[in-house]
């Protein structure tokens, strides 16, 4: 027989019953149903009260869980407008800085006046239509707005570099999510429901560092698994992005090899700085060190790449979309507040040392022509000179290292300074002008000689004491008695 199922009524009506008739038996056997029941039905109570707040947590839950996707999109589409309006300004400044009479395209011309003025000329233009504002007030009030196409061409240059900042920073996460080690890599939120991590067994010497990152890499993706809720949005996804990438064991084996077939060339600017400017004290160069430094100041100043920007189908671009290093091109970081691209590729850059001779060595011989030489020496220097110049002499056409030891003339600082340029030295500064060195000229006579005159550019033969042709560190060599003069 199946055994009857008593509500607590009845139950209560058979115990006072059993009790009438003095049944103990009876009496316990419904008092333990009775007892059993009740249990049955607190622990039916806990268990739907335990359910309904389990429900009302995940209602809650769900509920902030949609609050906080939808303030982290109103939070993103602020941003963007944000973005958006600081970019519209920058091109907004670049472009008022152009000229604007140059550029109808962008601005349209019109009458800035006064409001009793503007009102004056509206009734004149009514009275009088064939009145022009124009010819009487176009000199001194004239004024330029933003016409529509220079609208249309800030909001695409403004879409144009959003559009190359997004794609640029979802490259960077997506590459310090692989790097880390994540399996599910997504470009604008972190993704944590069945993420697995990607280790690599460590090889001989790598154990301590591996195990050391490992921990603080774990740590970490522990962190954000517990405090933190659903990660959206590309600020938030970069930012922990990176912190995972920085602290994953894989960090160990990044390796930047670099191969190159040429050696090394030891150069820079605090060689130039040393050797032209600092040291440069001994006479006849000092006269040249106050150009050096302006040179050199002027160099340091230009913070414009030089070269020509490569088209983006000449580019070779990786799976994040980075580019790739090619023959030829230069990639630079933009540490400029330029929006866009936080790189720019080039080609046909100038090699350091092209720079300094183009910038620092070219600008200071051009500046002290200017300032101390001849109106014969200047023309020589910016109208006949010849390509690699070192001096004066070579200016005009001669080698000075070719000519050592012939007829023809060449420059003593030349020869003494080496390659690649001495400081510039003019007439006017040569210290055996007035002055006699037997190590270098080897006779008496060439001091009277200099006296009277010291080298000619145009090479002309005079008759002076001791018939010399130059001064002493315009060296000749003679022939017949085989000894410099």
């Amino acid at each position: 027989m199946s055994r009857k199922k008593y509500s607590f009524v009845e139950l209560e009506g058979l115990i006072k019953q059993a009790r009438r008739t003095k049944n103990k038996p009876l009496v316990q056997k419904y008092k333990s149903l009775y007892r059993q029941k009740l249990n049955a039905w607190a622990q039916a109570w806990q268990a739907g009260r335990q359910k309904l707040l389990a429900n009302q947590k995940a209602k809650k839950d769900k509920k902030e869980a949609q609050l906080r996707v939808q303030q982290a999109k109103e939070q993103s589409r602020l941003q963007k407008k944000k973005r958006l309006g600081e970019i519209y300004n920058y091109f907004h400044r670049e472009l008022n800085k152009l000229d604007k009479s140059k550029h109808p395209e962008y601005f349209t011309p019109y009458l800035d006046l006064e409001p009793r003025l503007a009102t004056y000329v509206k009734k004149l233009q009514k009275k009088h239509p064939t009145y022009d504002p124009w010819k009487e007030f176009g000199h001194k009030h004239i004024a330029y707005r933003l016409n529509q196409g220079g609208q249309q061409y800030l909001i695409k240059k403004t879409n144009q570099a959003y559009s190359e900042e997004t794609a640029d920073q979802a490259s960077q996460i997506r590459y310090w999510q692989e790097k880390a080690g994540l399996t599910k890599i997504k470009d604008n939120s972190l993704i944590k429901k069945g993420q697995k991590i990607k280790f690599f067994f460590p090889e001989k010497g790598e154990h301590k560092e591996f195990f050391r990152k490992k921990k603080e890499f774990q740590q970490l993706w522990k962190e954000i698994l517990t405090f933190e809720g659903s990660v959206q949005g590309r600020a938030r996804t970069s930012e922990l992005s990176k912190q995972l990438y920085l602290k994953s064991p894989w960090r160990i084996r990044d390796r930047f090899p670099i191969r190159t077939s040429q050696p090394a060339k030891e150069v820079g600017m605090g060689e130039i700085w040393n050797k032209y400017l600092k040291n440069n004290t001994d006479y006849p160069f000092s006269y040249s060190r106050k150009h050096y430094l302006r040179a050199i100041n002027e160099m340091l100043w230009r913070t414009i790449p030089q070269g020509e920007k490569v088209p983006d189908n000449e580019i070779d671009f990786d799976k994040y979309g980075r580019p790739r290093f090619k023959e030829g091109q230069w990639i630079s970081p933009n540490v400029t507040s330029q929006p866009g691209r936080s790189w720019t590729v080039w080609k046909n850059v100038p090699s350091l040392e092209e720079r300094f001779e183009k910038e620092i060595h070219f600008r200071a011989h051009e500046s002290y022509i200017n300032e101390y030489g001849t109106e014969l020496e200047k023309d020589i220097f910016f109208n006949r000179r010849k390509k690699g110049f070192l001096c004066v002499i070579e200016a005009m056409g001669f080698d000075c290292r070719a000519n050592q030891g012939t007829s023809e003339p060449w420059c003593f600082f030349c020869i003494q300074w080496g390659n690649p340029y001495h400081p510039p030295v003019l007439p006017v500064h040569c210290p055996w002008r007035y002055t006699f060195k037997t190590s270098m000229c080897g006779t008496v006579e060439h001091r009277e000689a200099n006296k009277q005159w010291h080298w000619s550019l145009q090479g002309e033969k005079t008759n002076v004491a001791g018939k010399d042709w130059g001064s002493c560190h315009v060296g000749r060599y003679d022939h017949k008695k085989r000894s410099k003069r």
